[in-house]
């Protein structure tokens, strides 16, 4: 009876959106509202009656956006689609809503432009309206204006609609926006870099798989083995049930602490990353932080000290199998070498899929934004794989502190 209540009701809202309304304005008009409501509409008519540049880059930005403007005025579609893929002053900005982040996917459309646009997201500074809680915001708004045109420009076009608004009030030439924010509706080029990465994927794919096959004909050597699926998943399944419970200097409770340990993690990176992203209720998270199951959040940090104990107990646990194997003498360089010959591959390909495939698994607004620090990579993946990162590349980290937990791991 419920479901068939439910679907009357569908049926009506459909046949009312499909009615047509008494006195309803025309799409023209709707289109000249869409127009002349429009942030992208004002900012890009504003630049171009301000443009006097004699650079030919500008030049040629310029000519494009007169071309838009002129199509947008003549109510061309793909114009209007791309004024309509800006942004706009949040609704719902005291309710801690900052972001409007326009339409990326719509800016991008090859299907759309009469001309190559990009996406721009812009960052404008203001103090807070409801202090104490914030004393300023941080108000995004998406931009997308084309494709010859730079994040300096529009960062000047900006100021300067900024200025015109309020009277002079913001200080000239506010770093608003800049090249790091925007993307092309193109990816850029494979470099020889990512195709070695590429490639030693295909290579460690393919070496899987043969290996895997001749240990399941009973044809794998002992060094092939080791690359056999079959026989990693065996390993890795007798751990998960505890069926190896008679090797003298195993401790069953620690893969179940490393597993809650890797739990709790995921959960706070999960939670953090969403805390990060765009909201419509920002100032909720400040009775949510008051909350006692915030404090599971909150009390992540505390994760991460787990996987320092577990660290130094095998470290010491290791180190005592040695002294008893070896009558009390222990080889300290070769069991530092031993440790790199074990970890540092491993870091090795972290750090190359980081800084070559990483960044081109997705796009979008806030994309760059979260994945900017490959770009770090270039300086100091040195530092990361000879463990130094720390003190050679401080604050200029690559995978932050993976690679010295991984260590310690």
């Amino acid at each position: 009876m419920a479901l068939e209540k439910v679907r009357l009701l569908l049926l009506h809202l459909l046949l009312l959106g499909l009615s047509p309304g008494l006195g309803a304005f025309s799409g023209h008009e709707l289109l000249t509202w869409l127009q002349h409501s429009n942030l992208g509409y004002q900012v890009l008519q504003l630049a171009s009656n301000s443009s006097s540049s004699s650079q030919p880059s500008e030049l040629l930005c310029a000519e494009q956006v007169t071309r838009l403007l002129q199509a947008a005025d003549a109510h061309a579609l793909p114009a209007l689609q791309v004024l309509d893929a800006w942004g706009k002053l949040p609704h719902g900005l005291l309710y801690g809503h900052f972001s409007d982040l326009g339409n990326y996917e719509s800016c991008l459309s090859p299907t759309v432009p009469v001309i190559p646009t990009k996406y721009c997201l812009a960052h404008i500074e203001f103090e807070g309206l409801l202090p104490p809680s914030l004393d300023r915001i941080n108000i995004n708004i998406g931009a997308c204006l084309p494709a010859s045109c730079s994040a300096a420009q529009l960062n000047r076009w900006l100021n300067n609609y900024l200025q015109l608004l309020f009277e002079d009030a913001v200080a000239p030439e506010a770093q608003l926006v800049g090249e790091s924010n925007c993307a092309l509706a193109a990816s850029q080029p494979m470099s020889t870099l990512d195709w070695f990465a590429v490639a030693l994927l295909i290579f460690l794919a393919v070496l899987v798989i043969l290996c895997t096959l001749l240990d399941y004909f009973n044809a794998a050597q002992q060094v092939l083995g080791v690359f056999s699926l079959r026989q990693n998943l065996r390993q890795l399944f007798q751990v998960s049930t505890g069926t190896t419970t008679t090797t003298p200097h195993l401790i069953p409770c620690l893969h179940g602490i490393r597993c809650l340990t890797i739990i709790w993690i995921i959960y706070g990176h999960d939670y953090m990353f969403m805390l990060l992203a765009p909201s419509v209720n920002t100032y909720e998270v400040i009775a949510w932080a008051q909350t006692p199951y915030s404090m599971l959040l909150q009390s992540g940090s505390i994760s991460v000290d787990t996987f320092f104990l577990l660290s130094g107990m095998l470290l010491v646990m290791s180190s005592l199998r040695e002294l008893e194997r070896q009558s009390g003498r222990l080889n300290v360089p070769l069991m530092y070498l031993h440790r790199i010959v074990r970890l540092t591959p491993v870091l090795a390909v972290a750090v190359l899929l980081f800084m070559t495939l990483y960044p081109r698994l997705d796009s979008g607004p806030l994309w760059q934004q979260f994945t900017s620090s490959y770009q770090l990579c270039s300086d100091t993946w040195w530092a990361t794989l000879l463990y130094v990162q720390n003190y050679a590349a401080a604050g200029r980290m690559v995978l932050v502190a993976s690679s010295t937990r991984i260590w310690l791991g």
